[in-house]
């Protein structure tokens, strides 16, 4: 049920509604609270897993808010 959940809020973020959405939606993922994605938390949500690569621009196996951010652009 809770990956279903996320994916859901992976899918709503990646709409043109990607405002307030953003924040709840990486707050979720972000499991552990330390203001980044790891790969490990990421599983939940096939989207990121998917674009993992293309959003790790700075290549330091986490996806922090700016980062995240470009889902909406990378998912059209």
């Amino acid at each position: 049920m809770k990956n279903l959940f996320i994916s859901a809020l992976v899918i709503l973020t990646s709409s043109s509604a990607f405002g307030s959405e953003t924040d709840s939606s990486f707050a979720i993922l972000d499991s552990n609270k330390d203001g980044a994605i790891s790969k490990a938390e990421a599983k939940v949500s096939p989207t990121i897993t998917k674009q993992w690569d293309s959003l790790d621009r700075n290549n330091d196996q986490q996806i922090d808010k700016t980062e995240f951010a470009q889902l909406s652009k990378l998912t059209k």
